[in-house]
């Protein structure tokens, strides 16, 4: 009796443990194909947006390639211009929607281009 009851336990935690790992290593793969997505996506806009060129320029050439973006501060500090990636849902449970955007930041006091980064922001939170 208390080997079947030993089987009947195992057999529930085998199956979490492997469904967790799995789940685990699922969201491993999707992590590094989204970080190599996003990283060939910043080089092509690194193509033709250098560091240290102007706001207006840049928004300039945006606009000729069709590209749109918005510009927006984060944390209060300067606006800087956004570009959307990609929308999915949010991993939380208590936002709808998560953005991937490639930011450029510009310095806020002379408008030059400093860098080009990935940024995450939730979307439609409670």
């Amino acid at each position: 009796m208390r080997t079947r009851t030993k089987i009947v336990l195992a057999l529930p935690l085998t199956l979490a443990a492997y469904l967790g790992i799995s789940s685990y290593v699922e969201q491993r793969k999707i992590a590094a194909k989204e970080r190599k997505t996003y990283d060939d996506e910043l080089a092509s806009y690194a193509a033709f947006l250098k560091s240290g060129m102007w706001r207006d320029d840049i928004e300039r050439e945006l606009r000729q390639r069709s590209i749109s973006f918005e510009s927006y501060s984060v944390d209060g500090k300067a606006a800087d211009d956004f570009i959307l990636l990609e929308r999915f849902e949010s991993p939380h449970v208590y936002c709808r929607f998560e953005d991937a955007m490639v930011r450029l930041e510009f310095d806020p006091a002379s408008s030059l281009l400093r860098k080009t980064s990935v940024f995450r922001q939730l979307k439609n939170c409670l």
